[in-house]
């Protein structure tokens, strides 16, 4: 019986590949006119995230900014390039999620932050912002601000220390009724989920906008990854054989304008500098989308065999249904949520 079932996950295995290779065929060829890749950059992306700047405050032991150095000096993502891709964006109609973080800590510039977010929300009114932060720098006052100028899911992290268990009745759960008191948030007018592999608590503010507020404590002995061998807090894959979804659907620019094909590179480590596939400062989005890099990138990861350094030491995009990709149905589940909250 247990051939049998390893027979059946192997066979389904290879469907849900073969189906999701399927879905998302655009984004594994080359295309040639701009309308094309328009319609593929409509079609397929679903996250892009945006480094405003590369200050970060914190050097924390799940991070490779605790080797790397993002304390002494904040270069910023030029408005110019920042505002070309927020325009192509807008000419397509954008729908899908932006991320206003990478490596930085996105709150730690206040006005930037709000800045950037105001012009993107002008210009894509119909997409999703989410923004994660250490919480250093947030306010009740400054809550209010990110959801005047147009966030929809905050998400204020909770942290434990290097060595400590995930304990959610000793440092867990008070840590997040910690960041609830300190944001001015009454816990019983919030409800406990868990979401992302983490515990926190879900509040709707009690605005027109109803922007949620998620204060969670990841448990990043589950999630944890080596973000591109850059930290080495985690145990890691030797050599990873899974497909990896996140290149399909995502872009990450960072402050410098390099744009990365998923979240674990970074543009300020040696090892990871060859991955980039475009430069926004002087290719569009979608030439970056479409581009041979990328397109060899994706082939090259969503398949069953050895990945390229440092994908084969990666645990990240390991999806059961590769043509349902879980991060983003999480945020499609929050979207719904907002939205049946500002129906009343």
């Amino acid at each position: 019986m247990k051939i049998i079932s390893a027979i059946r996950t192997a066979v389904m295995k290879r469907k849900n590949l073969y189906d999701a290779r399927k879905i998302f065929q655009d984004t594994m060829l080359t295309h040639s006119t701009r309308e094309e890749k328009l319609r593929v950059l409509k079609t397929h992306l679903g996250i892009i995230a945006f480094e405003c700047f590369s200050y970060c405050n914190r050097k924390c032991w799940f991070c490779g900014n605790a080797k790397i150095d993002r304390h002494s000096f904040c270069h910023y993502l030029p408005e110019e390039t920042f505002l070309r891709v927020c325009d192509t964006l807008a000419e397509i109609d954008y729908s899908g999620n932006v991320s206003w973080a990478c490596y930085n800590e996105p709150l730690a510039k206040t006005e930037v932050a709000l800045e950037r977010i105001r012009q993107a929300r002008e210009r894509l009114p119909n997409a999703f912002f989410f923004l994660f932060t250490n919480s250093d720098f947030l306010t009740k006052e400054l809550m209010y601000e990110l959801d005047m100028a147009g966030i929809n899911f905050l998400a204020p992290q909770c942290y434990y220390a290097l060595g400590e268990p995930y304990d959610l009745e000793k440092n867990v759960k008070p840590s997040v009724e910690n960041m609830l008191k300190k944001l001015g948030i009454s816990p019983w007018r919030t409800e406990e989920r868990w979401d992302f592999h983490s515990l926190g608590r879900l509040y709707i503010m009690p605005t027109e906008r109803k922007m949620l507020v998620y204060t969670m404590c990841s448990n990043f002995d589950a999630i944890g990854l080596n973000r591109g061998d850059t930290t080495d807090a985690f145990n890691i894959f030797q050599n990873r054989m899974e497909p990896c979804s996140m290149p399909l659907y995502r872009l990450h620019i960072n402050y410098t304008g390099l744009v990365m094909p998923c979240c674990e590179f970074r543009c300020d480590a040696e090892i990871n500098k060859h991955h980039a596939i475009g430069d926004a400062n002087i290719q569009s989005i979608e030439d970056i989308f479409c581009c041979e890099k990328a397109v060899r990138f994706r082939n090259d990861v969503m398949r069953y065999g050895t990945k390229p350094s440092p994908c084969n030491h990666c645990g990240g995009g390991l999806e059961v249904d590769f043509t349902k990709v879980s991060c983003l149905n999480a945020y499609t589940h929050f979207f719904h949520l907002q939205e049946a909250a500002r129906r009343g």
